[in-house]
């Protein structure tokens, strides 16, 4: 699954698909060149395809050799969730579903965070691009004192690849933010992460 593109000022001057294909050595002519790797399976959202992606600058002069290494760093924005035990005790079949914001044209690239992925601290990662920079949440649920149906939708904007947000939802007292019958905030841990 792994591309690798060689190109100078002109354009492509390398390409090859897999490891495999990759000699030992490779001839150039005296020139600047940049080496594009692209590893993975870029899906829109996934709980288990990851995409990576590197590049590197380098210089060939007349009668010399270079080694070139590339390291890919994953180019996915990740997602996790948590409940504080306040938020549990309160709403029943919680679930949290996140992805890419329909509003953008995005046809798909949702994911259901259910209580089962959330216990396995599960992380999901998305594919963004020009057009699809925000993802939007839902929280569903059921009232514990009532049995009324609760939802709230929020949207994380201009996300970043090679980020993690943690999305922790919260039990809190105060009024002034009351949503649907319960008070409930999410906040949003922002980190970045470093994969190859």
């Amino acid at each position: 699954s792994v591309m690798v593109w060689i190109s100078n000022s002109r354009g492509l001057v390398r390409r090859y698909k897999g490891l495999s294909e990759i000699p030992s050595s490779i001839t150039l002519k005296a020139d600047s060149y940049i080496a594009e790797a692209w590893a993975g399976d870029s899906v829109s959202a996934s709980w288990d395809d990851r995409y990576f992606t590197g590049r590197e600058e380098f210089d060939i002069t007349k009668g010399s050799a270079v080694q070139v290494n590339i390291d890919c760093k994953i180019a996915n924005t990740l997602v996790s969730v948590e409940y504080d035990e306040k938020v549990t005790q309160l709403l029943t079949d919680i679930t949290m579903e996140v992805g890419h914001d329909k509003a953008t044209g995005t046809r798909d690239g949702m994911l259901t965070f259910t209580q089962e992925k959330v216990d396995q601290q599960a992380k999901a990662y998305y594919m963004t691009n020009s057009r699809s920079k925000d993802l939007v949440y839902t929280l569903r649920g059921t009232l514990a004192t009532n049995g009324s149906a609760f939802e709230y939708t929020g949207k994380l904007e201009n996300v970043a690849r090679a980020t993690e947000y943690h999305l922790i939802v919260k039990h809190t007292d105060q009024e002034e933010e009351q949503i649907g019958g319960a008070w409930i905030t999410i906040e949003v841990d922002e980190t970045e992460i470093e994969v190859e």
